[in-house]
């Protein structure tokens, strides 16, 4: 049995009284924790996602695509 199904069980056995009483004290418990780190040099996702840089398609592929895909047009990385 874990430590939380011990404690679940001692609470259910309390009276209401002093079930608030130790809600009361977790609060505080709770409140006096430091906040978790966060790593300061992690980068989020948009930061990751603007750094990819696709190389070896067309500048135009994107409004071209039509032309490279039912008309041949050739595609050229270096265009």
């Amino acid at each position: 049995m874990s430590a939380r199904d011990l404690l679940r069980a001692a609470i259910d056995r309390l009276p209401d009284e002093q079930v608030a009483e130790l809600y009361e004290h977790a609060c505080r418990l709770e409140a006096s924790q430091p906040p978790p780190e966060t790593p300061v040099d992690t980068p989020d996702i948009m930061e990751q996602l603007r750094a990819i840089k696709i190389d070896g398609l067309p500048a135009d592929f994107s409004e071209n695509l039509d032309d490279y895909l039912y008309h041949g047009k050739p595609i050229d990385p270096g265009s």
